[in-house]
């Protein structure tokens, strides 16, 4: 009994620790000058950018509103950042089912824009067959008239193209300047 309890303190802890690194790197990337952007590691520079997009649109009255006050080459990191990390924790349905579903209008251009074309294919397909999912207000209302298999064939389809991280992370390189 006590290791257990000596365990789910020290996964606590770990845990805090882990939310406490991250509210400080993100205050960092937020203070840190554009120009040394350059110097956050690959692992590290996705996160950091998209911080700074979200940061944007956080202040905004709604998404839309801060969505649309990001220059071109943030709404392609917020909306390729928002996507990917969606879709690889939950699939293509915790996309859709959460608050990132508000940059759907924006997905496929921000995968041409990366140069993701088989995504962009594979996504504008599945807005094609089910045109319900192009809402935004309404989440979860989807659900119900997608059936399931179509979802799974999405996601393995998805999971099957080269990562969208390494793309996305090419793009921020090559306009760093911008962001």
């Amino acid at each position: 009994m006590f290791e257990k309890w000596k365990l789910t303190v020290r996964t606590f802890r770990s845990i805090h620790s882990s939310i406490r690194q991250a509210k400080a790197d993100r205050r960092r990337y937020l203070e840190m000058p554009a120009a040394e952007l350059a110097g956050v590691p690959d692992d590290r520079l996705a996160d950091a950018v998209f911080f700074r997009a979200d940061h944007k649109v956080e202040q905004a009255a709604d998404p839309a509103r801060g969505i649309a006050a990001l220059n071109a080459a943030q709404k392609v990191v917020y909306t390729i950042w928002l996507f990917d990390t969606e879709t690889n924790n939950g699939g293509v349905c915790q996309f859709f089912q959460n608050s990132s579903r508000t940059v759907t209008p924006f997905v496929s251009d921000c995968l041409a824009g990366i140069g993701a074309d088989e995504h962009k294919k594979l996504f504008d397909g599945l807005l094609e067959r089910r045109p319900e999912l192009k809402r935004t207000d309404a989440p979860g209302q989807w659900t119900e008239t997608v059936p399931p298999a179509e979802i799974e064939a999405f996601d393995e389809a998805l999971f099957a193209l080269p990562p969208l991280s390494e793309l996305l992370l090419l793009f921020i390189r090559e306009h760093l300047q911008e962001l």
